[in-house]
């Protein structure tokens, strides 16, 4: 399986500018009634930050990733992902990101939910932790149950 965890990516104080822009209460989320596909019956809040172009402030904040991804070459997408506490883990669906490119899953904040492989390991929420894979690669994300929620990036991008 071609997937790569990543912890303590970032150096402590990079993180912490991060994650404080992140959680910043400023940040406008944007209500979705579906997670991967229209109509699946599940729901999250997001942020796009880099679709085709930059559409958020975030995307000069968020400065000290980019230089960090392997074989990074250019952006395709760049979206926050913000899914509330649930009363029992919910797998939110397994889907890919796109074919042929790359995608990476940085979490901002310690949580017991994470990501979920098809054919692979849950990878726990951990702050600071970059899982980097495939993006054809069918994966799911796993909503939390201890914190008020889980907020994740993920990146695609060309390698």
């Amino acid at each position: 399986m071609d997937l790569e965890i990543i912890d303590n990516f970032l150096s402590d104080q990079e993180f912490r500018n991060i994650q404080k822009a992140c959680l910043h209460p400023s940040v406008p989320w944007y209500w979705f009634d579906y997670t991967n596909v229209v109509d699946d019956g599940k729901s999250q809040l997001s942020h796009m930050v880099f679709l085709e172009k930059s559409y958020s402030d975030l995307f000069q904040i968020l400065n000290p990733l980019y230089h960090k991804f392997p074989g990074f070459k250019s952006w395709k997408r760049i979206k926050m992902n913000a899914n509330p506490r649930t009363l029992f883990k919910k797998n939110l669906g397994y889907h890919i990101d796109y074919n042929g490119i790359r995608s990476a899953i940085y979490y901002i904040n310690t949580t017991n939910g994470g990501t979920k492989f098809k054919k692979g390991p849950f990878v726990k929420g951990i702050a600071n932790r970059l899982v980097v894979f495939k993006s054809d690669l069918l994966h799911a994300g796993v909503t939390c149950t201890n914190h008020s929620r889980k907020v994740v990036i993920n990146f695609n991008y060309y390698d």
